[in-house]
């Protein structure tokens, strides 16, 4: 794969893979489409990945679903970022149905103004740090979590009506302050687990919902 630039509506019937030190720009108002028919796929990062949309002209990535079936959550896997991705952005955009959304092993993503709903895992820090700045994260099995050595930025962002917020297991340290976080669903109380000191926490809004801990 060369550098490339996606723009109107995309067809991925197979994984695909932006190699190293390649780019793969996406324009905004794109629809990107994961054909469950053909398998569970994902979008491989090893270079860099610009999908920038607008406010009023978002990219949207999800699945087609089938001739019988709606798009269900976990049809496909998600977009992965890996270690060699140096320099990648995501705004405006919306990314739903998939197993994990958005898995980062890269320091260098910045996951700004997007919509994530609907998906197993919204957003996935493994060992990488992303920012993670206003973005809206809801009706997700988890929002965020963090593994490893991981340091992400989680700042300004509205975090609800997920199963769990933000986890963070093994030595993960991030940096956690000004988001919005509310817990909605009657199954689960324990909108925040952290586990270890090293976590900042600053100027949060918490609101639990029902159910005991």
């Amino acid at each position: 794969m060369e550098n490339e630039v996606w723009a109107g509506k995309i067809l991925i019937a197979g994984d695909v893979i932006v190699p190293e030190g390649k780019t793969l720009t996406i324009r905004s108002d794109s629809v990107v489409g994961f054909d469950p028919i053909t398998g569970v796929h994902q979008l491989i990062v090893r270079g860099s990945l610009y999908a920038e949309g607008e406010p009023d002209r978002q990219i949207i990535f999800g699945s087609l679903g089938t001739e019988t079936e709606m798009p269900k959550t976990g049809d496909w896997v998600g977009i992965r970022f890996e270690e060699t991705s140096l320099n990648s952005r995501l705004s405006y955009c919306r990314i739903q149905h998939a197993d994990t959304a958005l898995s980062s092993q890269s320091d260098g993503l910045q996951i700004e103004s997007c919509l994530l709903n609907n998906n197993k895992l919204a957003i996935l820090c493994d060992d990488g740090s992303p920012m993670i700045s206003d973005n809206e994260i809801n009706k997700n099995g988890t929002a965020i979590k963090c593994l490893k050595s991981a340091s992400p930025e989680i700042t300004r962002n509205s975090i609800q009506a997920n199963e769990f917020g933000v986890v963070c297991d093994d030595d993960s340290r991030p940096m956690i302050h000004y988001n919005e976080t509310r817990q909605q669903l009657p199954t689960r109380c324990c909108v925040l687990r952290l586990r270890f000191a090293g976590d900042s926490l600053q100027q949060h809004h918490f609101e639990w919902g029902m159910g005991g801990i």
